[in-house]
This record gives C-alpha cells, sequence and structure tokens, in this order.
C-alpha cells in the first residue's frame, strides 16, 4: 500500500434508514449525469455520530445525503461540487452552538474527502443503497481511485484501488465490519 493509505467507509448499515435510501436513489438518477461525494476522513469532537456520512452532488447542482447532521453544509456542499472536477479534501469546524443546533452532541472538526464517483460506480452504490442491501465506498485517500462493494457479504466488486492487494484488503476489513453490524470510517494502511 502507498504511504497514503486506503480508505474504508461502509455507509450501510445492516438496516438502512430512509436518509440513505433517498441517497442511493438520487445515486441512481444521477450516476449517468458524473457524481461526485464527500466523505469523512477524519473527525475530532461531535461525540456519536450516525452512519452514512455521505454527501453526493450532481453537475445540474442537487445534492443529495448529508455529513454530520448538515452542521458541516457549508463546507461539505461546496466541496461536493467541486469535486465534481477534481478530487480535494478540507478541514470543517462546527462550533457548539451550531452543533447543539443541528443536534450534535457538541462541537467538533472533520477532514473532508470530495472526489468523483464514476458512473458505474455511483450506480452500484445508488442501487445498493436504494434497495436497502449492504455496500460499502472505499478509496485512495487522496480520491484518485475509488471501489465499491455490495451484495450480502460485500463480495461483488465494481471499481478499484488500483492493485489487487488493495482491493482484497478493503473487502476483507469492509466484511468484517458487515459481520459485525458496523457502519465505519476505516484508515487502512
Amino acid at each position: 500500500m502507498s504511504a497514503s493509505g486506503r480508505t474504508l467507509a461502509c455507509v450501510s448499515a445492516t438496516t438502512p434508514s430512509a436518509a440513505t435510501r433517498e441517497l442511493g436513489d438520487a445515486l441512481r438518477r444521477w450516476a449517468g449525469d458524473g457524481v461526485s461525494v464527500v466523505r469523512v476522513l477524519d473527525r475530532h469532537g461531535f461525540g456519536t455520530v450516525g452512519p452514512g456520512q455521505l454527501l453526493a452532488a450532481h453537475p445540474g447542482g442537487a445534492v443529495a445525503g448529508r455529513v454530520f447532521l448538515g452542521a458541516l453544509d457549508a463546507v461539505a456542499v461546496p466541496l461536493a461540487r467541486a469535486a465534481l472536477q477534481h478530487p480535494e479534501a478540507r478541514d470543517a469546524h462546527v462550533t457548539e452552538s451550531a452543533a447543539v443546533h443541528a443536534g450534535l452532541a457538541c462541537a467538533g472538526g472533520a477532514r473532508l474527502l470530495g472526489h468523483p464517483l464514476p458512473a458505474a460506480l455511483a450506480l452500484a452504490l445508488g442501487e445498493a443503497l436504494a434497495d436497502g442491501r449492504p455496500a460499502a465506498l472505499a478509496s485512495t485517500a487522496d480520491g484518485a481511485a475509488a471501489l465499491v462493494l455490495t451484495g450480502a457479504d460485500l463480495a461483488t466488486r465494481h471499481g478499484g484501488l488500483g492493485s489487487v492487494s488493495a482491493d482484497e484488503l478493503v473487502a476483507q476489513q469492509g466484511a468484517a465490519l458487515l459481520r459485525r453490524g458496523a457502519t465505519s470510517t476505516e484508515r487502512i494502511t
């Protein structure tokens, strides 16, 4: 693996929410037009945060999904739109009052990664999320390559991270998280 590592974000729990299904519907509809996604690479503070921290953007300006209950929209939405063209990471911070207003336990900060999601990957991820099937989205830490895992054991692969060994490692980690019923973002180096 490269020094920049890989990151794995399982965005679908075993019991997906209505919001996750709506995000899946949007990804499925937009896949052919070009899609970008914003995910959380690292975070500090915020207390407990729900699963499925993913925001998607369409070239026409529409967005679906959210990160940190929308508290980071001021950074995440412009990042998603910029990421339609190229991967980019940005830091975002939420004050205590803004966090409480959004329904978060406390203030915090996050490193967000925005990157384009190729049509086939957006479609595969969207279909799985919309249908309530397990899915995981993995990418290189710089957003240059992505892998979508779908299916009951996350055994179906779409895309790749640049090497078979990286894809294997991420698939194993994703399957382990799924067996535990966990939805998580993990940095794998």
